[in-house]
């Protein structure tokens, strides 16, 4: 862990509550599209 503790980083902590990262990359094949907004159209879902 580095030698690091929750606080430490107050705005990367919330950043990462907060933020959704989704892959995205030029060799991404269109199943893989196809895949992730499924999934996260199911995530919306609940």
């Amino acid at each position: 862990a580095l030698g690091h503790k929750a606080g430490d980083f107050p705005h990367s902590e919330r950043a990462a509550k907060e933020v959704l990262s989704l892959p995205m990359y030029p060799e991404l094949r269109k199943e893989q599209i196809v895949r992730v907004v499924e999934a996260v159209a199911e995530f919306l879902k609940c």
